[in-house]
């Protein structure tokens, strides 16, 4: 978990003891503080696996950031825009498979995720370029939005 609030031991406690009663011990997770510059702070995603998206906000810019750095977001689609975010963005890279529809697919799909390192592996080396070619494709993104726009508008036209 990274946050700045991290930074504090009584805030790591906390979260630990909620853990703890999960049946998972302190030892088993890794806390990250405040990082100072940008290049420090993405490459802590050379440290995890798999991005889980909170609930019922989903992330924004976070999912952006993991995807870049090669991270797959494992979601829960939700029915208002901020728990939609995350989802899109798996879908617009092809990974439907990392967008769940409860609480309860989103854990059991999380444990078969990470424990598929070989195909986890694979997934991870080909992320960003897949990112780059979809959804950080400004030129791309601009000619479906004109098309788009386009249809919207002959379809009032008509």
């Amino acid at each position: 978990m990274k946050h700045r609030a991290l930074d504090s031991d009584d805030h790591q406690d906390y979260i630990a003891s909620i853990f703890a009663k999960a049946g998972i011990p302190k030892n088993r997770l890794i806390f990250k503080g405040f990082t100072s510059s940008k290049e420090d702070y993405l490459k802590v995603y050379n440290e995890i696996d798999i991005a889980l998206d909170p609930f019922p906000f989903g992330g924004g810019t976070v999912s952006y950031e993991a995807l870049w750095m090669g991270v797959p977001v494992l979601t829960i689609a939700g029915s208002r825009i901020m728990e939609r975010l995350s989802g899109s963005l798996m879908c617009q890279l092809g990974l439907k498979e990392w967008v769940l529809e409860s609480k309860g697919q989103y854990i059991t799909t999380a444990e078969i995720m990470a424990s598929d390192i070989s195909s986890l592996s694979k997934l991870r080396q080909n992320l960003r370029m897949k990112a780059k070619d979809t959804i950080f494709n400004a030129r791309k993104y601009t000619l479906e939005l004109e098309n788009a726009l386009e249809r919207v508008w002959k379809d009032y036209i008509e």
